[in-house]
């Protein structure tokens, strides 16, 4: 039986850069107050009916860093900078891997 080498790793913020949303509003501060309340909304206990999606949590805390730093944009313009999230400059080590292993991002978009 042949080998099958294999990848996984999540996308975001291992190829996606999420600071980079911070350079498009000047304000790294506010993607450190967000990506501090997503981990905490998302990895913690959640006592409704249903888990809350990964992209209802990155709304709801989109919406949090807004206000708390007083940014004037609407929470969708923000969700669509999170949809065109710039990659990391090494991005090229994984585009020279492609064919020769099978590559598996772990996502919950």
């Amino acid at each position: 039986m042949p080998h099958m080498w294999v990848l996984a790793f999540d996308a975001y913020g291992t190829l996606f850069d999420v600071g980079s949303i911070g350079r498009r509003l000047s304000d790294q501060g506010f993607v450190e107050l967000w990506r501090r309340k997503w981990l905490g909304a998302y990895l913690a206990p959640n006592h409704n009916e249903r888990r809350l999606s990964f992209r209802e949590v990155t709304r709801m805390t989109l919406e949090y860093a807004l206000t708390q730093h007083r940014i004037g944009k609407a929470v969708d313009e923000l969700m669509n900078y999170w949809e065109e999230l710039e990659p990391f400059s090494d991005d090229y080590l994984l585009r020279d891997l492609v064919g020769r292993v099978r590559i598996y991002t772990l996502n919950q978009w």
